[in-house]
């Protein structure tokens, strides 16, 4: 079996699970649902898919005290990068980018509106509430109070299971979306490197105080590559075969648990508590995964986003 680790890179942060509420979607809702948009086939879809991942990118930047600024770029200023294209190739990239956001992109019926289930209360939020309550024994024997001081820890874990639980039920409506994932992530970075520059770069040397311009091209530049090596590991735990698969996500969440959170889990522990969320969501998430792909098809158009290269 493929060792399946979190990498860390030398750099002043660590890579993990970041400590603030998101309730998006997985890599592979996003890649699934990135590759259902998509009217262009080959390397172009691939860019698409790699792009509808990359947002995230700045997620998982533990300990550093911008992070948030950075997430809220990719995930509310994602026009920003939009707007940075100059070449028709650039624009698969920035199609799959611009279709993962949170205000009207597929993030937002992760934790805004949900379409199928409570309108106003994003899928994760209610399957995190669901599953909150399911695990509050378990909270309580690591130490945690998850109806009093640790709830938003406690809400945010429950998000990450939600989150894996779909990614890996999303592989029964397309077996191959691990596959992709790697794939498209594999691909040369210099599209996605040059339209984060080109789209955050400047803002964050002078809204953050940085030392230089250069300073703040090599944060983002490390943080994607630390991104996109982590994405193909993620892809290669969702190419495995079950239970091979929910195993080695398993292993990434019990990392991201002690290294984020200080909490001791075994993964054996977490693979039941996965199947226990997988279970929860198996019956309706492919609905609101398919009502997603319909509404951000026309939001897309709506807002004249044109995922067509020259």
């Amino acid at each position: 079996m493929r060792k399946i680790l979190v990498l860390t890179f030398a750099v002043s942060f660590t890579f993990v699970c970041a400590s603030q509420m998101a309730f998006s979607w997985g890599s592979a809702t996003h890649a699934f649902i990135a590759d259902q948009l998509k009217k262009r086939a080959g390397p172009y879809n691939l860019d698409e898919i790699y792009g509808a991942i990359a947002p995230d990118v700045f997620n998982y930047m533990f300990g550093y005290p911008h992070q948030p600024y950075l997430h809220d770029e990719t995930h509310n200023n994602f026009m920003k990068l939009w707007n940075s294209v100059k070449w028709g190739y650039e624009k698969p990239t920035a199609y799959g980018f611009v279709c993962h956001n949170d205000d009207w992109g597929a993030d937002s019926t992760a934790h805004n509106s949900s379409l199928i289930l409570i309108p106003g209360e994003g899928y994760v939020v209610t399957k995190s509430n669901i599953l909150l309550s399911m695990l509050e024994g378990i909270f309580i024997s690591l130490g945690l109070d998850p109806y009093g001081a640790d709830y938003d820890i406690c809400l945010e874990i429950c998000h990450h299971l939600v989150e894996a639980a779909v990614d890996i039920l999303i592989k029964d409506a397309d077996p191959m979306v691990g596959e992709k994932i790697v794939t498209s992530a594999d691909r040369p970075n210099e599209i996605l490197h040059s339209l984060l520059i080109k789209a955050y770069a400047w803002d964050f040397y002078v809204g953050k105080g940085l030392s230089s311009l250069d300073e703040a091209v090599g944060i983002i530049t490390i943080t994607e590559i630390g991104f996109r090596n982590e994405t193909v590991t993620y892809g290669e735990a969702l190419m495995m075969d079950y239970p091979l698969d929910i195993l080695g996500i398993s292993q990434q969440l019990a990392y991201l648990a002690s290294v984020a959170y200080g909490i001791t889990i075994d993964p054996d522990d977490v693979f039941n508590i996965l199947m226990a969320t997988m279970s929860i969501c198996a019956s309706d998430y492919l609905g609101e995964i398919l009502e997603t792909i319909d509404y951000v098809d026309k939001q897309m158009k709506e807002h004249k986003i044109n995922k067509k290269a020259h």
